[in-house]
């Protein structure tokens, strides 16, 4: 035994004063970790700390692509890791067991499949399609990270609850259709970075707050529908502003409390019907 002893120390003694001896191989942490903990962290880094709140909507669609969802994704295909998890949100955020319409919805085909969703061949998400759907809650802010999203239809629902500003992500949306709501709060700034919009609508709902004049202003948009709101200030007073909103062909601003004047500079708006 004592011999056996003293030759490997020996053996260890020569290998490690080899200077030829190669470093032990270190394994990459990612690879070390488990499908489930490989899936929360990628999105722990969408949702932050909400993914381990209790019965969240994002902790529940976070154990449903873990353990419930028929599909299994691979941990690396994020693609479709991240939409999953994200319409699945939107699903426990409002009531989708609920909802007039909600195939495919927890199931194992693939979200291009599910209700009211299209998708480019490649697969991501560029609409949403859910008017009167009854639905009922909130839109999570997860929304935002459906960075393709090109038109978003949720009218005619009680979606309640303020506008999340992760929507200005979205840069390539054409088209918000979210009247006849129950939206709170202002509109947020970063709607400004939405350079490609084209249609608004948030009309019947209980926006508050001033309307900001780089929404009015956006290059491509055509038509705004606010009315019915509860919106304050003087958003056509300033002869920059309608001067810039020259492609607008619709706008209906009534039913707010809006002040001020006019300024009699409207003819810049020369689409305007």
């Amino acid at each position: 035994i004592t011999v056996l002893a003293l030759k490997i120390v020996g053996n260890s003694k020569n290998e490690s004063s080899n200077p030829s001896a190669s470093p032990p191989t270190i394994p990459d942490k990612k690879h070390q970790m488990t499908r489930s903990q490989s899936i929360t962290y990628t999105i722990t880094s969408i949702s932050g700390k909400s993914v381990s709140e209790y019965q969240t909507p994002q902790s529940r669609a976070l154990a449903w692509v873990i353990d419930d969802d028929p599909m299994q994704v691979n941990p690396t295909d994020s693609l479709t890791l991240i939409q999953r998890y994200i319409l699945m949100v939107m699903y426990y955020s409002m009531r989708g067991e609920d909802w007039a319409s909600n195939n495919g919805f927890g199931g194992g085909d693939d979200v291009c499949a599910w209700y009211g969703v299209n998708c480019t061949a490649e697969g991501d998400v560029t609409s949403l399609d859910w008017g009167y759907n009854n639905m009922v809650g909130v839109l999570p802010p997860e929304v935002g990270s459906l960075t393709d999203l090109r038109y978003f239809h949720f009218g005619g629902n009680q979606i309640g609850g303020t506008l999340p500003e992760s929507l200005g992500e979205c840069t390539y949306l054409t088209s918000l259709e979210g009247g006849n709501n129950l939206l709170e709060g202002p509109i947020p700034l970063p709607f400004q970075k939405l350079v490609n919009l084209k249609t608004v609508n948030l009309s019947n709902n209980k926006l508050t707050g001033s309307l900001p004049t780089d929404i009015i202003s956006l290059p491509l948009l055509t038509e705004l529908s606010l009315q019915s709101n509860n919106l304050v200030g003087a958003p056509l007073s300033s002869l920059e502003t309608v001067c810039i909103a020259t492609n607008i062909v619709s706008l209906d601003l009534s039913s707010n409390q809006f002040t001020g004047t006019i300024t009699p500079m409207m003819g810049c708006m020369k689409q305007l019907t």
